[in-house]
């Protein structure tokens, strides 16, 4: 797919040479977000947090749209990211494709896409780093994570169509098939040595899957599902010969009205000696024009098996609750000033951490300036 992916590349930047000057501007189009930010943890390395602060925190992003013909596109993204003293760090390159993919709305109001395209799924992962878009730094991370194991895109193809567009009911539908890539990081203890805390990239094959929105007779509310398939090979952690089958579900709700929002989603996921159950809930006011007070709580369980075919045990993984301040200063441009209280285990606090041991506890504080053009 990499080969795929430097193709459509080129393909973007080589189309127009044959246009005009006036028809190349017409015909493409670009934007994108940054998000800088500072961040302290009370106690313990978490998210890439730290007691002595960082400002080494950010996302930034710039997508290049160019309209080949009304119902054909490319879209190439460049994307960069910063996690403070994350040790996954290591794995994280200065500059890399976020997205690139050829489009194709059909004429029955079909959309395909083709290439490295944005997973869809859920609420936030198509929007996860656009500070403008979110209520707080970052989406829910117990169940989009940040970092590790996350799936923000696939390797392969998507379709949508939208049903009843417009009217009460309307049903919007995706599928997306391919491969994809997720950094699996924590702590292991091998049976005859020191517990160690590192990572590797776990390899998806197979992904198959999709999701449904249902826009409700209620103005601003909406429900969802989804759903996919995999078949995880690589990683840090134990598998069986040929991979270890995954499945994940999601249900959303969805309601922005005026002045005021309420969001929440719950997670499912089972594979070979690991199930998790994840959900949060938001809810948002707009105080006045250029100020909104946003809550989030988060909660993530876990059964793990520490040997195959040992006993299950069940771990509260993470909990975070989190109070925020939106300072709009712009149309396009946001100040954020939020706190959390967080308890859990290696799912929040990069270290070395025994889920079988008491729980680690911190609060973190992150202010952050978000534009998007």
């Amino acid at each position: 797919m990499a080969s795929m992916q430097r193709l459509l590349a080129l393909a973007l930047l080589a189309l127009p040479v044959t246009l005009s000057a006036q028809e190349f501007e017409r015909r493409l189009s670009i934007n994108g977000y940054l998000t800088q930010a500072y961040g302290v943890s009370q106690r313990h390395l978490m998210m890439g947090l730290t007691d002595e602060g960082t400002t080494d925190y950010r996302r930034a992003a710039m997508l290049a749209r160019y309209d080949v013909s009304p119902r054909d596109h490319f879209v190439v993204q460049l994307a960069h990211r910063r996690l403070g003293d994350s040790p996954t760090m290591q794995f994280e390159e200065p500059l890399k494709v976020d997205l690139a993919f050829y489009g194709h709305r059909f004429s029955n109001g079909t959309t395909a896409r083709v290439g490295k395209v944005s997973l869809p799924w859920g609420i936030y992962n198509e929007v996860r780093y656009a500070g403008t878009l979110t209520p707080f730094y970052r989406a829910p991370y117990v169940v989009y994570r940040d970092g590790t194991y996350a799936s923000e895109t696939v390797d392969g193809a998507s379709l949508s169509h939208v049903l009843r567009a417009g009217e009460p009911w309307e049903l919007s539908l995706d599928l997306f098939g391919g491969a994809l890539e997720q950094l699996e990081f924590g702590p292991t203890f091998p049976a005859n040595s020191a517990p160690v805390y590192k990572g590797a990239v776990l390899e998806g094959r197979n992904v198959l899957g999709g999701q449904a929105w249902v826009a409700t007779p209620v103005t601003g509310l909406r429900v969802g599902v989804g759903g996919r398939r995999q078949t995880d090979t690589d990683g840090i952690f134990e598998r069986p010969a040929g991979g270890a089958n995954t499945t994940t579900w999601t249900g959303s709700v969805d309601g922005q009205f005026d002045g005021w929002m309420v969001r929440a989603e719950h997670q499912q996921i089972r594979t070979f000696g690991f199930a998790t159950t994840a959900h949060y809930a938001q809810g948002g006011v707009r105080v006045n024009p250029w100020l909104s007070v946003n809550v989030q709580t988060e909660r993530r369980d876990e059964d793990l098996r520490y040997v195959p075919g040992g006993p299950w045990v069940s771990v509260q993984a993470a909990r975070d609750n989190a109070l925020g301040f939106n300072f709009n200063l712009a149309p396009n441009t946001v100040l954020k000033l939020e706190g959390h209280a967080a308890k859990g285990f290696g799912a929040m606090f990069e270290q070395i951490v025994d889920d079988r041991a008491p729980a680690l506890t911190s609060r973190y504080f992150i202010s952050s300036v978000s534009v998007s053009f």
